[in-house]
């Protein structure tokens, strides 16, 4: 998926795919078919002339997979299969595409703790996690991969290098 994006003088955002899930279309439509579909997992990469660069959500990474291989975090992958190409994360995606190295993101924003708005996390060694109080405190069983890498419930949590266990 080509990057769509919005450019002022101090700000330039890129919408970007990292990864995609199948689902049956009748599960997300009531209307639907009983056909599987796809389901990109999309995020966005942020150039603030003051900020520096952030990301809106991370999209999947073999970090998803690695994390997911035992019950029960295996079962939500089961459920919805999950298509990671190495290629197209967003740290490859990122420096790549677009000449940004993981050490440069300073932010990311993080909308939910699902993995494919937050499996990325650990290829961004400095940046600074910011996320509703709330998302983190209702997070689901997989979200559970995250534990070691978010430090501190709040809305922005401190950076520091994740344990190379963690997710």
């Amino acid at each position: 998926m080509r990057g769509s994006g919005i450019e002022a003088d101090d700000i330039d955002v890129k919408i970007l795919e990292a990864g995609y899930a199948t689902q049956i279309e009748r599960v997300a439509n009531v209307e639907g078919k009983l056909r599987f579909i796809r389901f990109a997992n999309l995020f966005a990469v942020i150039r603030h002339a003051s900020a520096g660069v952030c990301l809106f959500d991370t999209g999947y990474s073999s970090h998803f997979i690695n994390k997911t291989r035992r019950i029960p975090e295996l079962l939500y992958r089961l459920a919805v299969p999950v298509t990671i190409i190495d290629t197209d994360t967003a740290v490859v995606q990122l420096e790549r595409d677009h000449g940004i190295k993981a050490e440069e993101v300073k932010y990311i924003f993080i909308s939910h703790f699902h993995g494919d708005h937050y499996a990325g996390l650990m290829d961004f060694p400095n940046a600074v996690f910011v996320y509703p109080t709330e998302s983190y405190e209702v997070r689901n069983a997989c979200a559970r991969c995250c534990h070691h890498v978010i430090h501190q419930v709040g809305v922005v949590s401190e950076p520091s290098p994740p344990p190379s266990s963690a997710l």
